[in-house]
C-alpha cells in the first residue's frame, strides 16, 4: 500500500491549496509525529474517589479492570499515556490515513466505559504510562 504521504490523498489535498513545499516538509514531519505517537497500553487504571467516600472508607481510589489501550498520545516523551480529549482531535487525521487504525483506537477507547456510561478522560496503563 502506497504511503498517504508519498503521492496520494495528503499530498493532493495540498497541492490544490497551492502549498508550498517547506509547508509540506513541516506537514510531513507533523503527521509522522502524530502516527508515530500510537501506542499499545496495558493494565489498571487507578480512578480518584470522591472526598467523602474518602473520608468513610479511608481509600484514595478504586482499581478499574484490567485494559488495554491502543491511543495516539500527546507527546511520547511527557505524557505515554491516552487522553480521551486529545484523541478526539488526533482521528481528525489519522482517519484520513487509515480508517482501520481509526475505528480501532476509537474502539478500545469505547471499551474503557464503565456500567455507568463514564469513560475517565486520562488512561495511565502499564509501567510505560509511569
Amino acid at each position: 500500500m502506497e504511503s498517504m504521504l508519498g503521492g496520494s490523498k495528503f499530498f493532493i489535498i495540498l497541492v490544490d491549496f497551492q502549498v508550498d513545499s517547506e509547508s509540506i516538509s513541516v506537514g510531513k514531519a507533523a503527521i509522522g509525529s502524530l502516527l508515530g505517537g500510537i501506542g499499545y497500553f496495558y493494565g489498571q487504571s487507578k480512578i480518584a474517589l470522591s472526598r467523602t467516600l474518602n473520608f468513610r472508607e479511608h481509600v484514595d481510589y478504586v482499581s478499574y479492570w484490567p485494559a488495554e489501550l491502543y491511543t495516539a498520545v500527546p507527546s511520547r516523551s511527557f505524557f505515554p499515556r491516552g487522553f480521551l480529549w486529545d484523541e478526539g482531535f488526533h482521528q481528525l487525521l489519522i482517519w484520513r490515513w487509515d480508517i482501520r487504525i481509526s475505528l480501532d483506537i476509537i474502539g478500545h477507547w469505547l471499551d474503557l466505559m464503565n456500567i455507568d456510561g463514564w469513560i475517565p478522560r486520562e488512561q495511565i496503563l502499564g509501567t510505560e504510562a509511569l
